[in-house]
């Protein structure tokens, strides 16, 4: 039998390298981006799949004698979940993440933007839910109100322990499509709630949005019966050592919450822009 020369060889080698090129490059370019755009997450979301993410976070102002902004803990944990879950549905290089402080010199001319935190503590949050005409808000009572049109309105409140932490909560996350002063249009998504525990429940909600390629398990959030601008209203309970009346410690992991969507809004529940002011 004859054996192959050594330009057979070569031939076959490069040959094998071409199609692995090939292979690489049709999963990088064609396959991944077509997964990524079919799950739920992205098909939710009404950001482009080609313009910059902004994640916009808010800041708790400096404590007495010292000069320092800070995050709150469940924040942060809502930070770095938003950042990997974007980054891993659009690409690492379209997503970047601000302060509201930054974010505000230029919220003009962001096309993708997610803003993270109430209004309390993050005023991009404000401007966005009156530029949406969100039937979504906080009152000065400490709690979240819903005023569809033309309906009274249902008002959440936190549930805590004896201790004082909190056990259940309340969050929203809404989106659409707003327009800026100068009329252009900006794709914005909203995560708020009643504290920060409530905060990092709605964006780990979002996140397991990731895993699914249907809204089978959640058909009132398909995009063809919320329209253009929707909102959701999730429950948030603290399941971390939950039998005792001692200090627990917020939890900031996702198996220590328990997470349940109670009202869908569509875009018929929104009104017209307004301006809002907490």
């Amino acid at each position: 039998m004859e054996q192959p020369s050594v330009r057979d060889l070569l031939v076959n080698l490069l040959a094998s390298l071409i199609w692995a090129i090939a292979g690489v490059v049709a999963y990088r370019f064609v396959f991944l981006p077509v997964m990524r755009a079919r799950t739920a997450l992205s098909r939710l979301l009404p950001f482009d799949l080609r313009g910059k993410i902004c994640i916009c976070y808010g800041l708790l102002p400096p404590r007495p004698g010292t000069v320092y902004y800070t995050v709150a803990e469940g924040d942060l944990a809502a930070i770095n979940t938003a950042d990997s879950t974007l980054a891993g549905t659009y690409g690492r290089s379209r997503v970047q993440t601000m302060s509201f402080y930054s974010t505000e010199v230029r919220l003009g001319e962001i096309d993708n933007l997610l803003s993270i935190s109430g209004p309390k503590w993050n005023r991009v949050t404000e401007v966005l839910l009156g530029r949406l005409g969100s039937p979504m808000t906080f009152n000065q009572t400490d709690g979240l109100v819903v005023q569809r049109p033309g309906s009274a309105p249902v008002e959440y409140h936190a549930v805590r322990r004896p201790d004082g932490d909190e056990q259940t909560c309340y969050g929203f996350v809404c989106g659409g499509v707003v327009l800026t002063p100068t009329g252009k249009e900006q794709n914005v998504v909203v995560c708020a709630g009643l504290n920060t525990l409530s905060t990092y429940g709605v964006v780990v909600f979002l996140t397991a949005l990731r895993e699914q390629y249907s809204f089978r398990r959640y058909p009132g959030l398909s995009p063809r019966r919320i329209g253009k601008r929707w909102g959701i209203i999730i429950r948030v309970e603290s399941v971390s050592n939950p039998n005792t009346s001692g200090p627990v410690r917020r939890p900031v992991d996702p198996d220590h919450i328990a997470i349940e969507v109670i009202d869908v809004l569509a875009e018929d529940d929104f009104s017209q822009p307004f301006v809002y002011r907490f």
